[in-house]
């Protein structure tokens, strides 16, 4: 089991536990995908929890219902109705936008309700500034002039959407809800079943004082700093066409 796997399913057993045990004061009422998720053994705490190998955690968590999300879903857990969407920002920074053609990106400024007009330019710049870089320190080292956060480093052609010399600094105003609408709603291709409407954060997937909750617009304020964007070209259904990657680094 990958650890990304094994941490997630950690999170949503302590979110089941702590509904069971009303812990929290007793806020999490419900817990579950579609239906809601059964009940944890009576003896099982947070230190058996953290005993459990990977085989254990995926068997108990399929006791009570815990099953991977359908494919589109944006959400990994229901809470009191509400869709939440886990991620561990500082671990496992998240890919947002993967790989989308940018015919697809204007599509997907559409569905989230805000304007393509300059998007195309937008891309143009980008892919200037990326040929600029690359002209000016190799393509060895393209990624290290982009620098590093969070411990990743930037891919050749890769740079942060914050730089000072990136197209997209100002461009917040439109870039931001649509960036929203990948992480939390839909993709190019229209939007998912099962949205989400909070981002919950993790460090430490059993101990609740490393947890975070954001709503959508903010989760994306806490990510602005480390979003870095690339275009190159990717191959689809037999022929080389450009994509846009919009990841968390």
């Amino acid at each position: 089991m990958e650890s990304s796997e094994r941490g997630k399913l950690l999170l949503k057993l302590m979110l089941v536990l702590a509904r069971d045990r009303r812990a929290m004061q007793g806020r999490i009422q419900t817990t579950g995908f579609v239906r809601e998720y059964g009940e944890l053994p009576p003896d099982l705490g947070v230190a058996t929890l953290g005993r459990l190998g990977d085989g254990e955690i995926a068997a108990l968590a399929e006791s009570v219902g815990i099953r991977p999300a359908p494919a589109g879903a944006k959400c990994d857990i229901f809470m009191n109705g509400m869709g939440y969407r886990i991620e561990s920002l500082t671990a496992y920074p998240p890919e947002i936008v993967r790989d989308a053609e940018p015919d697809g990106l204007a599509k997907a400024c559409r569905l989230a309700g805000v304007p393509a007009d300059g998007l195309m330019d937008r891309l143009a710049a980008c892919r200037k500034l990326a040929e600029r870089r690359a002209r000016t320190v190799g393509p060895e080292t393209n990624g290290a002039h982009a620098g590093q956060s969070g411990g990743i480093s930037l891919d050749a052609g890769e740079f942060r959407i914050a730089d000072p010399d990136s197209p997209l600094k100002d461009d917040r105003e439109w870039l931001a809800p649509l960036i929203e609408y990948f992480w939390f709603t839909g993709t190019e291709h229209g939007k998912s079943n099962f949205p989400a409407d909070y981002l919950l954060d993790y460090d430490d997937p059993l101990n609740m004082n490393t947890w975070r909750t954001f709503d959508k617009r903010y989760a994306v304020e806490a990510v602005w700093e480390r979003l870095a964007i690339r275009i190159a070209p990717a191959e689809r259904e037999g022929s080389t066409r450009e994509a846009v990657r919009i990841r968390v680094v």
